[in-house]
């Protein structure tokens, strides 16, 4: 069946790379988003205030995976923490119903992490580990 224009996609079926980190597959992308600044002014006599667009900001990027033995991402926040400036960009695709086709691609530009969460043990648990990192980005970029 051939999707039309105004067909949603699921939240399901993404791909996400970061240059040059091989830490597999993640789970969830949360944070994608921009908001502007709002000047508020009064020009000369109007009597009502205007608007022009202020500060631009770009919202940090949460990603989730699983835990594995892969210690790329502790790496990267660890070079963070050592004070060096190790910046990424990455992609975020939104896949078609293949699941290969991207259809729609976002690029995060000057990625670098500022928060870390490890995983939760329980003696009692039977869930997989999951592991969050958020990301500071500089600019997004619609490319599809």
């Amino acid at each position: 069946m051939t999707r039309r224009n105004h067909d949603f996609y699921g939240d399901y079926n993404f791909h996400i790379e970061i240059d040059g980190l091989h830490a597999g597959a993640f789970q969830k992308c949360d944070g994608l988003s921009f908001e502007v600044d709002l000047i508020e002014y009064q020009d000369s006599g109007d009597a009502f205030p205007r608007y022009r667009p202020g500060i631009r900001r770009v919202g940090r990027i949460k990603l989730t995976k699983g835990y594995t033995a892969s210690s790329a991402l502790w790496d990267w926040c660890q070079a963070i923490m050592e004070g060096k400036n190790e910046r990424r960009n990455g992609v975020i695709e939104l896949l078609d119903d293949d699941g290969k086709s991207a259809v729609v691609r976002y690029e995060f530009i000057d990625a670098f992490p500022v928060k870390w969460n490890g995983f939760r043990l329980d003696g009692k648990g039977t869930t997989a580990l999951v592991e969050d990192i958020e990301l500071a980005v500089e600019q997004i970029i619609r490319k599809k």
